[in-house]
């Protein structure tokens, strides 16, 4: 069985699958610079503390840092996914709303039928 995509569709589908593929990375990303930074900051407070109490053993720091890093990108790949797939059902539901929207509208400026060619009903005029 084919199924037969009009043009706006295929758009569509292409335009989700770029979606999918572009907000992925973003979000990606994004969790990647949000978990350096806070390995960073953890890093610079432990080494800050350790050389305060002339500690010079960084390697419990690194530890600490990697920690807070695996922390920040536990759960990093779900919420790429939630970015990504959430919003597409919504895209597909406000472009077929769209469409709908302009047939009405086009319908509007399509010329009534002349009297001579309308057919009468038990209402009237149709």
């Amino acid at each position: 069985m084919r199924v037969h995509l009009g043009g706006w569709q295929r758009l569509g589908i292409v335009a989700s699958v770029l979606w999918a593929i572009s907000a992925g990375v973003v979000a990606r990303e994004a969790d990647l610079r949000r978990a350096e930074g806070a390995m960073n900051f953890a890093y610079r407070v432990c080494s800050e503390n350790a050389d305060a109490e002339h500690d010079y053993d960084f390697s419990k720091c690194q530890k600490e840092s990697e920690k807070t890093n695996e922390a920040f990108l536990q759960h990093s790949w779900a919420s790429a996914a939630l970015v990504v797939l959430a919003p597409l059902p919504l895209f597909w539901l406000l472009a077929y709303q769209l469409a709908g929207i302009w047939r009405w509208v086009r319908r509007g400026f399509i010329p009534a039928p002349h009297s001579s060619n309308a057919r009468r009903s038990k209402d009237g005029w149709r």
